[in-house]
């Protein structure tokens, strides 16, 4: 196996802005590190599950993804622009406002199954790096381990940047929200335009 390859794919599909690190920089900013710090476990728990599935089920999609290509696409647009919506409505605050945990933790859990970014990103780490090398039991259980904690981790860091900037956000929280739903628009239209290439 390519490792800098693989690694660097994991790290900058890991680390860069997408669903699960934007909202956990606007649970922390919004809610506080605890609640962004919950999230992240949610993440977690849907990681855990969704690298397993993949695991699972990687050769057999892996095959057919010329033929569900166009609905991963449609999927993933239309969350990307539901995402924006929310982000885009978001308004800055004055102070932490409650929630409960346990939405937060649910939320993150369930939002990977949703989550095209992540969805693309397990099926391609499995059926182009790990599976075509690895076939013990005990490497495939470790790098099961691994996929499923580094997301997480990734996201984690952006709870750091949600709480550290917490007042930068609140005060210039329209135009953050602004540029992250265009973002989040712009993802959408790309992938919509790739369902037609």
């Amino acid at each position: 196996m390519n490792y800098i390859a693989f690694f660097s794919f994991v790290f900058f599909t890991s680390i860069t802005p997408g669903p699960n690190n934007i909202s956990a920089m606007m649970y922390s900013s919004k809610y506080g590190f605890r609640k962004g710090v919950l999230f992240v476990f949610g993440c977690l728990i849907g990681f855990l599950c969704l690298m397993l599935c993949c695991a699972v089920f990687s050769s057999i999609l892996y095959e057919t993804i010329p033929a569900i290509k166009p609905f991963f696409l449609t999927g993933g647009a239309l969350y990307m622009i539901y995402l924006a919506w929310i982000v885009w409505k978001n308004k800055p605050h004055s102070g932490k406002t409650p929630m409960k945990s346990t939405h937060i933790v649910l939320h993150g859990a369930l939002q990977q199954f949703i989550n095209i970014k992540v969805i693309i990103y397990a099926i391609t780490v499995w059926t182009t790096f790990i599976l075509p090398h690895y076939n013990t039991l005990s490497a495939l259980i470790g790098w099961y381990i691994f996929l499923s904690c580094f997301g997480p981790i990734c996201a984690f860091c952006w709870v750091i940047v949600g709480t550290s900037f917490d007042k930068l956000l609140g005060k210039y929280g329209i135009v953050v929200n602004a540029v992250m739903a265009l973002g989040l628009l712009y993802c959408a239209a790309a992938m919509a335009f790739d369902i037609f290439r």
